[in-house]
Formats: structure tokens, sequence, C-alpha cells
């Protein structure tokens, strides 16, 4: 019987700690999961998780393309927290009714729309004690509207400090894009069919445009067919947009 209470009371202690443990990680956890909640006061139109950094840090934001949250949003949320800043990934679509995303329909959620849920997000971000620099946004294909947008735009430009558009959506940019408030860095990839900007004006933005690349040349997966769109990655075209971005955010936020 005595070793039956010993073994119990090792089971309890166990336990105890195991319950401890799980408590300590959801509180860490707590800022990273999504929430419509800041200051007492819900956002209407949209959710987001904050990753922070190791100390304050400057604050770059991540807005999804066209078909919402996913592996994009999840790989560059990884890689801006490894490069030393917070992140925070904003989702717009679902409190809007389009659980499914606007892919070919992106004009039911314009840029200057997700641009009110940028304002009022970077006004949060700068209360927050972690953190410290500036506020950028990256953006892919309708994210990517939103990131050119926000550099025309009155609730964003005034906020930001820099943003980067990867394969926009130009169909979705308003007409005025060609004069930034901010600096704004462009990748456009010239075999892409699906959201062609090459005839654009880009002359005061930094922009670069990868020769074998399509629409989504980033995302590492074998070539295949969406929404009737060929979409394939490009190792190159990653390789040195990364760099370029890494060095962008750098030179703008810090």
């Amino acid at each position: 019987m005595k070793a039956v209470g010993v073994t119990n009371t090792a089971t309890n202690q166990l336990l105890v700690l195991a319950i401890f443990i799980l408590l300590v990680n959801l509180i860490t956890a707590s800022d990273a999961a999504a929430r419509d909640q800041f200051d007492g006061k819900q956002s209407k139109y949209f959710s987001f998780s904050t990753h922070k950094a190791k100390s304050p840090s400057p604050t770059v934001i991540v807005a999804h393309g066209c078909d919402g949250l996913g592996e994009w949003t999840e790989d560059w949320r990884k890689r801006i927290l490894d490069w030393g800043y917070n992140v925070v990934v904003v989702e717009q679509f679902r409190k809007r009714g389009f659980p499914t995303g606007v892919c070919n329909r992106g004009s039911i959620v314009p840029p200057d729309e997700r641009n009110e849920d940028i304002g009022e997000l970077v006004d949060w971000i700068k209360t927050r004690d972690w953190h410290l620099g500036g506020v950028g946004l990256i953006g892919m294909s309708h994210g990517g509207a939103v990131a050119i947008d926000a550099a025309i735009n009155t609730n964003t430009h005034e906020r930001l400090k820099a943003t980067i558009a990867l394969y926009p959506s130009c169909i979705n940019i308003r007409y005025n894009y060609e004069n930034p408030k901010i600096p704004v860095q462009v990748h456009l990839g010239k075999q892409d069919n699906w959201t062609p900007c090459l005839s654009s004006n880009w002359s005061k933005y930094e922009s670069y445009v990868y020769e074998n690349a399509g629409h989504s040349f980033d995302i590492d997966r074998p070539k295949r067919r969406y929404d009737g769109y060929t979409l394939w990655y490009d190792r190159e075209a990653t390789t040195l947009s990364q760099d370029r971005i890494k060095n962008f955010l750098a030179k703008h936020l810090r």
C-alpha cells in the first residue's frame, strides 16, 4: 500500500507540473491567437494575430492574397520573425462574408477598403510596448494591391514607413498609384498572366521583374493549376526577392 501511495503522489506531482506548463504555454501564445478585439474595442471587418520579436522591434503587417490566409502568409510570418521583426498577420475576408476568399472577383473587397483596417491596426501597434521603430506592410496578389494602395491612401501612407508588393493585382489598383507617398518595393513575374502588371508605370517605385517567374513564384509547390491559371515555383526569383525585401525592410523600418 505504501508503494501505491508513493506512486499516486508522484503521478499527482507530474499532473500538476503538466497543467502548469500548459498554462504557461497558453499565456505565452495568447497574442499569437487570432483575435478581433484590442483596447476594449472590437474590429468590425478583420481579425489578426501578433508574433513578437525577442525585444522591442519594428513591426511588419502581412496581408494575404485573394484566397485568404494560407501557406504564403505562414511562410512570410516565420521568415520576417526570423529577421528580428514583430509580425502581425491580418485576415480581412471572413468577417466581410467571404470565408473562401475573393479570387477572380477582387473588386468586391477593394484595396482601399482593406486599408481602412490597416490604418486602424497600425495605430494600435504603435501603442504596444513590444513595438519600436517603423511599421511596414507586405502583401501578395490582392494583398500586393493593398500594399500599393497603402502608399497613396490617406488612411495608411501617413502611418506606414514602407510597403512591399509581390505580383500585385493591378486591376484593383486605383488610377493615381503612380505617385506613392512612401517607399514601395514591387516584385513582378514576367510570365504572370493572372495579374499582369508590366505595362503599369513603376518609375517611382523600387521595382524588379523576374524573367522566368509567374504568379505566386515564391510558393514552393509543384507546378499546378489554380482558378484557371498555371502557377509554379521559381527558385531564383524567390531568392533574389527575399534578399531584396530583407534589405528594404532594414533600410526603411529600423
